[in-house]
C-alpha cells in the first residue's frame, strides 16, 4: 500500500514499476491506470498482480488470433513443466491492456486437462468466443491470453494483433451436422488452406435456453473439448446425457491457421 498526499485535484496517471519478472499485472489497463482526484477528497486505485514459481511457470510459446462473423478465434501453444494447466484468461484490448469488450469483463475457460490435454507438458489449444460485434469494431485490436496451472502459477500475457495475419485464410468447402436418431449429432467438415497451415478447430453447440445454464431468454452455447481439436475431424455430440437430441439448435465450427487467419461456419439444420 502506498499513500501519496498533496497532489491536487484532477486526473492522475499511475504506473506500477519494479514488478518481478515472474509476475504479471492483470488489472485492466495493465501497469498504467488513471484515477480522478476530486477537490474535496482523495481517491484509491488498485493494481492486481499474479506471480509464479519460475521453475513451474507455464510458458506460451506460440499464439495467433483473428476475428470474423462476430467471433474471436485463436490458437496458442503452451509448455508447462508440471503438465497441470487448468485454464486460461482471454480478453480483447486496445493493445495497451485496456479491455474493449462491451461488458468490460475478461473471460476464463477451464478444464484444459480433459480430453487430449490430459498428460502432455506441451499443448496446442484452439478456442473461440462469440461476441456478435462487427468485424470493423475489432480491427486493429489485440487478443490477449494468459494461462494458469493448478498451483495458480500464471504465464506472461501473450498478445496478438487482430488483422496482422499474413498468407491466405482457410477455405471451408463443406460442412454438415446431422442428428443420428436421438443418440448423437455427427459432422463432416471439409476445408483446405492454400498455405497448408491449418492448426485445428473449435466447436460450439447452440442449445435450447436453459439446457446447460439458468434460462435467460437467449439460447445457450455449449463447448465440446475446452482445448479444441487439431485437424479437421469433428467429434460426435452425444445427445443421451445432459444434452438431449431436441436441445440442439445448431453446430458452429471455428477454424484457424498458424498465422491467425480464421473461418467460421454454422449449420442451423441438423435434421438434413
Amino acid at each position: 500500500t502506498l499513500t501519496i498526499e498533496d497532489i491536487g485535484a484532477g486526473d492522475i496517471e499511475l504506473d506500477i514499476g519494479g514488478v518481478s519478472p515472474n509476475c504479471v499485472v492483470t488489472t485492466d489497463g495493465g501497469s498504467r491506470q488513471t484515477v480522478r482526484v476530486t477537490p474535496t477528497g482523495g481517491a484509491a486505485i488498485q493494481f492486481r498482480v499474479q506471480c509464479a514459481d519460475v521453475a513451474r511457470q507455464p510458458r506460451i510459446v506460440g499464439f495467433s488470433s483473428g476475428y470474423t462473423q462476430g467471433a474471436s478465434i485463436f490458437q496458442f501453444r503452451v509448455f508447462d513443466p508440471d503438465a497441470d494447466i487448468v485454464g486460461y484468461y482471454w480478453d480483447i484490448t486496445d493493445c495497451e491492456g485496456n479491455t474493449v469488450l462491451p461488458d468490460k469483463r475478461e473471460r476464463v475457460r477451464l478444464n484444459l486437462r480433459g480430453g487430449r490435454g490430459a498428460t502432455n507438458d506441451t499443448l496446442t489449444v484452439v478456442g473461440a468466443f462469440e461476441l456478435g460485434l462487427e468485424n470493423a469494431a475489432l480491427a486493429g485490436r489485440c487478443t490477449e491470453i494468459r494461462v494458469y496451472d493448478a498451483a495458480s502459477n500464471v504465464s506472461h500475457i501473450a498478445i496478438h494483433k487482430i488483422g496482422s495475419a499474413t498468407g491466405a485464410p482457410p477455405i471451408i468447402r463443406f460442412f454438415d451436422a446431422k442428428l443420428q436418431g436421438q443418440a448423437f449429432v455427427s459432422s463432416i467438415l471439409e476445408a483446405n488452406d492454400p498455405d497448408g497451415d491449418i492448426v485445428g478447430h473449435f466447436v460450439l453447440v447452440r442449445l435450447r435456453d436453459g439446457a446447460i445454464s439458468v434460462p435467460d431468454g437467449i439460447p445457450d452455447l455449449g463447448s465440446m473439448d475446452a482445448v479444441g481439436y487439431l485437424g479437421l475431424d469433428v467429434p460426435i455430440i452425444p445427445t443421451t446425457r445432459r444434452i438431449k437430441w431436441d436441445d440442439v439448435y445448431s453446430v458452429i465450427i471455428y477454424l484457424i491457421d498458424a498465422k491467425g487467419n480464421v473461418a467460421r461456419i454454422e449449420d442451423e439444420n441438423i435434421f438434413n
